[in-house]
C-alpha cells in the first residue's frame, strides 16, 4: 500500500490575551504588542452580527449627542461644556467605551491659569498604563501610534489628569472594572468573541466553497516516482501552504502511489447537505453573540425571531427600554461621571446625560412668542458674551439654534440691531410681572413696622392649617390673617444681585405682598422654564420655591436662594389691652420665630 497523508485545516485556539510587561520597560500592554485590542477589533470589522449589535449599541449610548439640565445662569456652563467636548470628540469616546470598555482623551490647559482649553479624543487601543506605584495608583499612561513598531512610533509618557493640576497636557482614562483584570478593560461581551471568530470564518468558508464548485475536499494522487521522504515531506509543505484554510473551504488527501505508471490525479470529495451543516454554525453563532451582547430581543437590530409579543412594534418597545436599563445607561453613566470630573476643573457643575434617541423634540418649530424665561435670558446672555469677546458668533448660533431651541431665523435676526434682541430684553422685564402688579408699596399710613423675620415655614403652615386662604389674588385690601391690631405682609429677600430674571423683577419692584396672593400666583405660570422637571412652564408654587429652579430629582427643593420675610404692621397710637381676647388671638397669629433665610431645597 502506498504512502497515505490526510491533512485537514488548521487548528484553532481560544485567544486569551493577557496584560505583558515587557522587561526593562514600565508600560504594560494588552497582550504581545498590544495585540489583545486588534483582536477585538477584528471581531468587530469581520462578524456581522458583532458589527451590528456594536453598532446599534453605539448609536442608543450617544443618542441625540451630550447635553444637561441647565438653567439660565448656567447657560455659559453649557456652552463651555460643548466646546470642550465637542460632537466629534464624544462621538469617538462612545465608540471606543462601546467597543472597548474603556476611552481615553487628551486633556490641555490653557497657556495661562489652570483652566482646561481642549479636550482632545486619543484612540484607546493606542494608549496603555504605566504600572502602578507603591500606592497602586496609576500615575501616567504611554502613547504610540503602533505598538507593533516601536522603532518607528516611539512611545510618548502622559502624566493622569486629577483636578487641579497644572500640568498642560495630561489624559484620563474612563475603564470598567473587570475581574481578574487590572490594567485593561474586557468587553462585557468577550466570552461571545470566539463565536464572531466563528462567524466571520464561516463567512469567507462559504465564498470560497461556492467558488470551489461546492467541493468538500480533495485526493492528490502522486506517482511513487517520489520516494525520498524528505521530498515528500517537502511536497507536503507547499501543499499545505497552497490549498489550506478558510479561504480554500476544503480538506484534501496526499497519496503517494507505489505504482509509477500511475499519473497524479486530484479526486474531487462533495458532501450533499454541506448547506445545513453552515446553517446551524451561523445560527449558532448569531446565538451566542446575542446572549453574549445581552441582547433582549434581535428586533432592535433587525434580527426576526418568534416570540409571545402581540406585535413586533410592542417586542421592539419593552426590548429597546430593557436594552437602556441594563445595557446602555450603565455606559452613558460610566462616561458623563468621568466628564463631569474633568469639568471639575473649570468649575462646571453641570449634570450631564445624553439625550435620548427615541425623545421627540415637542417643542419644534417655536415661534418667539412661545421662548419661556430660560430661554430668553440664556439668548441675552450668550449674546452679551459674544459682544464681550468670549464666545464667537458662530458658536453663540450653534448654542442658540441647537440647545435653546430657537428659530434659525430668530437666531440670526438677534444680531440685527433693533430687531428680535430688542423683543427679548422687553420679554425679560415681564417675568413676574403678574405677582409684582399685586404689590403694595411699604407706606401704610397708620401702621407702623414692629417686626421683620424669615418666614419660619412650620409656624406658618399651623396659621395656614387654622385659616384657610381664599386663593383670591387682590390687593390694597386686608388680609385674612390681618387683625384689628396687626397687618401681616411678606417681602422678597436674598442676594441683592440676583441672576435670575424674575429675582432681578422681584427685588427691583421691592414691594410687599399679601400671604393669599402669593399662594394665588402658584395656579398660574409667573416663572415660566423655571417649574418642576419635565414640564418646566407649568405653574409651581411660589411661596415655597421663589424664583424655582430645576425642580428634579436631583433638585427637590428648586436652586433659588432667595426667601421671604415676614413683617409684621402694628396700628399706631393703639395700645392693645394684653388682657382682651382679640390681643390674645393676634398674639397666636404673630409666632413666626425667625430662621436665617431658608433656602428652598433645604425646605
Amino acid at each position: 500500500m502506498g504512502d497515505l497523508r490526510t491533512i485537514s485545516l488548521s487548528a484553532f485556539d481560544t485567544q486569551i490575551f493577557e496584560e505583558v510587561k515587557p522587561s526593562g520597560k514600565t508600560y504594560v500592554l494588552n497582550g504581545k504588542n498590544n495585540e489583545g485590542y486588534d483582536y477585538v477589533i477584528n471581531r468587530y470589522k469581520h462578524s456581522p452580527t458583532n458589527a451590528a449589535i456594536l453598532d446599534s449599541y453605539y448609536s442608543y449610548t450617544y443618542g441625540q449627542g451630550l447635553t444637561a439640565n441647565y438653567m439660565a445662569n448656567q447657560a455659559i456652563q453649557m456652552a463651555k461644556v460643548n466646546k470642550l467636548f465637542t460632537k466629534d470628540t464624544v462621538r469617538k469616546l462612545v465608540k471606543d467605551y462601546t467597543l472597548f470598555h474603556e476611552c481615553s482623551f487628551e486633556v490641555i490647559l490653557g497657556k495661562t491659569g489652570n483652566e482646561i482649553a481642549e479636550i482632545n479624543h486619543l484612540p484607546k487601543n493606542k494608549v496603555v498604563p504605566n504600572e502602578v506605584d507603591e500606592f497602586g495608583v496609576i500615575n501616567s499612561y504611554w502613547y504610540s501610534y503602533d505598538w507593533s513598531d516601536l522603532r518607528k512610533y516611539p512611545p510618548t509618557q502622559i502624566p493622569v489628569f486629577v483636578q487641579g493640576t497644572t500640568e498642560k497636557k495630561t489624559v484620563f482614562v474612563i475603564k470598567e472594572y473587570s475581574i481578574n483584570d487590572f490594567y485593561f478593560a474586557r468587553p462585557s461581551y468577550y466570552s461571545g468573541l470566539n463565536y464572531a471568530e466563528l462567524e466571520e470564518q464561516i463567512s469567507v468558508y462559504c465564498v470560497n466553497h461556492i467558488k470551489n464548485g461546492l467541493s468538500a475536499g480533495h485526493i492528490i494522487n502522486v506517482n511513487e516516482g517520489v520516494t525520498d521522504d524528505e521530498v515528500k515531506t517537502q511536497f507536503e509543505r507547499n501543499i499545505i501552504k497552497k490549498w489550506t484554510g478558510a479561504n480554500n473551504a476544503n480538506k484534501f488527501i496526499l497519496s503517494f502511489n507505489s505504482n509509477k505508471d500511475n499519473a497524479t490525479t486530484i479526486e474531487t470529495i462533495t458532501i450533499a447537505d454541506a448547506h445545513q451543516q453552515y446553517q446551524f454554525l451561523t445560527e449558532e453563532a448569531r446565538k451566542q453573540l446575542l446572549t453574549a451582547h445581552k441582547v433582549v430581543s434581535g428586533a432592535i437590530l433587525g434580527i426576526q425571531s418568534g416570540t409571545g409579543f402581540s406585535s413586533n412594534a410592542d417586542e421592539i418597545a419593552t426590548a429597546f427600554d430593557e436594552t437602556m436599563l441594563n445595557v446602555i445607561t450603565p455606559m452613558q453613566n460610566a462616561l458623563t461621571d468621568g466628564f463631569e470630573y474633568v469639568l471639575g476643573q473649570n468649575k462646571i457643575t453641570l449634570q450631564l446625560y445624553f439625550e435620548n434617541l427615541r425623545d421627540v423634540d415637542v417643542e419644534n418649530n417655536k415661534n418667539e412668542s412661545s421662548y419661556n424665561g430660560a430661554q430668553i435670558s440664556s439668548a441675552v446672555e450668550i449674546l452679551q458674551n459674544v459682544k464681550d469677546g468670549i464666545l464667537t458668533k458662530e458658536q453663540a448660533m450653534v448654542f442658540l439654534i441647537q440647545f435653546l431651541k430657537l428659530d434659525k431665523d430668530v437666531a440670526i435676526s438677534m444680531f440685527t440691531v433693533g430687531s428680535s434682541v430688542q423683543k427679548l430684553s422687553e420679554e425679560k422685564k415681564k417675568i413676574g410681572i403678574e405677582l409684582i402688579e399685586l404689590g403694595e408699596d411699604e407706606d401704610l399710613e397708620n401702621y407702623e413696622l414692629i417686626d421683620c423675620k424669615p418666614v419660619d415655614y412650620e409656624e406658618e403652615e399651623k396659621l395656614t392649617y387654622k385659616f384657610a386662604t381664599t386663593g383670591i389674588a387682590n390687593p390694597y385690601r386686608r388680609s385674612i390673617y390681618d387683625t384689628d391690631f396687626y397687618l401681616f405682609r411678606y417681602r422678597y429677600a436674598g442676594n441683592s444681585s440676583p441672576e435670575r430674571e424674575f429675582c432681578k423683577n422681584m427685588m427691583s419692584a421691592n414691594k410687599i405682598y399679601r400671604r393669599e396672593d402669593i399662594d394665588a400666583m402658584g395656579d398660574i405660570t409667573v416663572n415660566p422654564g423655571f417649574g418642576k422637571h419635565p414640564n418646566p412652564n407649568n405653574p409651581y408654587s411660589i411661596w415655597r420655591y421663589k424664583g424655582g429652579g430645576l425642580l428634579s430629582a436631583a433638585f427637590t427643593g428648586g436652586t433659588c436662594k432667595h426667601y421671604w420675610e415676614k413683617l409684621t404692621y402694628k396700628i399706631k397710637d393703639v395700645v392693645p389691652d394684653v388682657k382682651s381676647p382679640i390681643a390674645i388671638d393676634d398674639a397666636k397669629k404673630d409666632r413666626a420665630s425667625g430662621i436665617a433665610g431658608i433656602a428652598p431645597h433645604d425646605i
